[in-house]
């Protein structure tokens, strides 16, 4: 779940700003409680708030409490910067069960520039091993790309990310947001057959596809779902396409609508997100003829909730 979208940074591949849509209001704190009680009855049990940056808002506290956190799992996803002691005590004594934090090399310089922000690396690393030495759990994420995904820095990055006693998320690069169009980054199948053995290699890294309950692969609408911080349902942060709101149905009909994709009834081995971004007018005719029944809309990168040309 998105609860803003400010962040601190500047990130180069940042592709949470095209979701950002300020016609629309932000969820409410009631709203997030009433989300809360329909996930609860659906046995949702694994809570991410994101952002932006989500520790620029004073009442993510309030927010989180609002998910049952002696039940759930929760983590937030941060690049840590803004952490400090009295923070991460915050945040361990409402509940939350471990952080996310982007961490793209072990070289100061390079992350710096990926982020576009000088001494953002030494800032993040000092409030990990802050947050780790309060009993805070932290898992590290990077960005894969077809240009790092062999590179000594990403190799040396898991031994890093390990030696801080955390875990390891790869995050697949796809071209959204400010990526859009950016195809050259990809991972091609010589790559993902790379990142298997990378996965072999480092137990200690993994990948959403890893991370299911049922089955391994692409967990969207199934397993996974990304709530904006206005209400908006997509089957996962990289594919924008808006099946309902949150604020305006029950998030069980909406759930059901997007499971109706044919591409999100099976567990695909390969990320589904180019086939959806290249199938979005039909997937646009298939809601249109229901658009009197519901509120369905599509997201579409930098434009929200607009009809294709």
């Amino acid at each position: 779940m998105a609860v803003g979208y400010e962040c601190n940074l500047g990130c180069e591949h940042c592709s949470a700003q095209t979701l950002n849509d300020r016609s629309m209001p932000r969820m409410t704190l009631k709203q997030y409680r009433t989300l809360a009680e329909q996930a609860e009855k659906l046995r949702f049990f694994n809570y991410q708030f994101t952002g932006g940056e989500p520790l620029l808002r004073n009442d993510l506290e309030d927010i989180i409490s609002a998910f049952n956190t002696h039940s759930n799992f929760i983590m937030v996803s941060t690049n840590a910067i803004l952490l400090d002691e009295t923070r991460i005590r915050s945040l361990l004594q409402v509940g939350v069960d471990a952080l996310s934090v982007s961490l793209d090399s072990s070289n100061p310089e390079s992350h710096d520039a990926f982020r576009r922000s000088p001494g953002a690396w030494h800032a993040t690393v000092d409030a990990v091993r802050l947050a780790t030495s309060l009993g805070m759990k932290v898992s590290l994420s990077a960005v894969v790309t077809h240009q790092n995904i062999r590179s000594t820095d990403l190799e040396k990055l898991a031994c890093f990310v390990r030696s801080l006693g955390c875990g390891m998320q790869l995050n697949w690069a796809c071209p959204v947001g400010a990526w859009a169009g950016n195809k050259e980054a990809r991972l091609t199948e010589e790559d993902m057959l790379f990142l298997f053995d990378f996965l072999r290699r480092h137990p200690h890294a993994r990948t959403d596809f890893e991370g299911n309950y049922k089955s391994r692969g692409c967990p969207a609408a199934k397993e996974m779902m990304y709530i904006t911080a206005q209400g908006e349902y997509l089957p996962c942060a990289f594919v924008p396409i808006s099946y309902g709101n949150v604020t305006l149905e029950p998030l069980k009909i909406i759930r059901q609508r997007a499971m109706q994709e044919p591409i999100f009834k099976k567990y695909a081995s390969r990320c589904p997100q180019p086939a959806m971004m290249n199938s979005m007018t039909s997937i646009w005719s298939r809601h249109q003829a229901a658009a009197l029944r519901f509120p369905a809309r599509i997201a579409w990168p930098g434009r929200s909730c607009l009809t294709p040309n």
